[in-house]
């Protein structure tokens, strides 16, 4: 349901939908629970952008930090408290901003990922704290992209329920 919720809402190939004929068996209409949030804390001077969420080639995080030198500075990321691997984040630098991509497993759609600009062990941006299932819901309140939100957080908790059996 995913993946003919992400063609519908890009408008590629919606006359071959992968959850259609044989494999309707599959998906589930069921909305799931959600009910995590989004916060800022912290009072780093860096201006911090987003994040947004990203649903192309993989599922990602989109965060953006404005700071008039970037020299020296770092973006840790951790999931659930465990810093996210270094290839897992890809940056993209311009002057006075970094954006930082960082990609999100399927297992970890409800995982509280920590995000912030870092000089050595000090924040110099507020530290965002929020997940998938935060960003979802937001989108769902707003009323935006509502059955693809909710494709994406049965996907994910599907496969987390896959491989936790």
């Amino acid at each position: 349901n995913y993946g003919a919720a992400l063609q519908v809402n890009q408008s590629h190939n919606v006359d071959s939908l992968p959850n259609a004929g044989d494999y309707a068996k599959y998906g589930t209409a069921a909305a799931p629970e959600l009910s995590a949030t989004t916060s800022k804390t912290g009072d780093g001077t860096a201006f911090i952008n987003g994040p947004a969420i990203s649903m192309q080639a993989k599922v990602e995080f989109n965060v953006m930090f404005m700071i008039a030198e970037l020299e020296g500075k770092t973006v840790k990321v951790l999931a659930d408290g465990v810093a996210v691997d270094a290839e897992a984040i890809e940056y993209l630098d311009s002057g006075e901003y970094r954006i930082a991509r960082v990609a999100i497993k399927a297992i970890e759609m409800r995982s509280t990922y920590t995000i912030a600009l870092y000089d050595g062990d000090t924040p110099v941006s507020k530290v965002i704290t929020t997940s998938v299932e935060a960003l979802c819901l937001q989108n769902i309140n707003n009323n935006r992209n509502v059955d693809l939100a909710n494709a994406l957080m049965c996907y994910g908790d599907s496969v987390s329920a896959f491989a936790n059996k």
